[in-house]
């Protein structure tokens, strides 16, 4: 073993070119994995800070002849709901990008948010900091919307301030009603 590191040492010390090529492509594709490990495991393997029960939850989506996942729509979820008794809860939500202006005059910015089903917080056990969770009723479209807003947003755009839950926001062109704010140790980061 010895013989041939040093065989492959002085093959590496004729051709400088080759090995300085060669030690830059070990670094870069070390590089890379570890980049791509670490990405996975802090949004795969580790479990998002906030939740009470993160080992008890299940995705489900649908998938076209095996191939990839899509997001179920409300008629769906609502079938999901009332035809799984296996499953203490059921709820939904969507990853969007929303433009939001903490006050009418304000300037739109655009936020990432996720628009869920108002049982997602107390599926996740997660309570709102201020003001409360969604009711079941604000799932209905014919109800006036509401949101609860993350705590980076809330310290952010709305100053960390006390009277925030009550105060409308302008989402997407609509006004919304803010109803809480999560807590911060929430694993959503996101903005909205």
């Amino acid at each position: 073993m010895l013989g041939h590191l040093k065989f492959a040492a002085r093959q590496l010390k004729k051709s400088p070119g080759f090995a300085i090529v060669s030690i830059l492509s070990l670094a870069l594709g070390i590089g890379a994995n570890t980049a791509i490990f670490s990405l996975v495991n802090s949004v795969l393997l580790r479990p998002v800070a906030g939740i009470a029960e993160p080992e008890r939850l299940v995705e489900l989506g649908r998938s076209s002849r095996g191939q990839g996942s899509d997001t179920l729509s409300h008629p769906d979820l609502v079938d999901l709901r009332t035809g799984m008794s296996s499953l203490s809860h059921v709820f939904g939500y969507a990853f969007a990008p929303l433009n939001v202006r903490a006050t009418a005059e304000s300037e739109a910015r655009r936020q990432f948010g996720f628009l869920v089903s108002a049982n997602y917080f107390d599926a996740l056990g997660v309570r709102p900091l201020l003001g409360r969770a969604f009711r079941a009723e604000e799932d209905s479209p014919q109800e006036p919307p509401v949101a609860i807003v993350s705590h980076a947003y809330w310290r952010g755009a709305l100053a960390g301030a006390a009277d925030a839950v009550g105060r409308t926001v302008v989402v997407n062109g609509h006004l919304v009603t803010v109803v809480g704010v999560l807590p911060q140790d929430f694993g959503c980061h996101l903005g909205v």
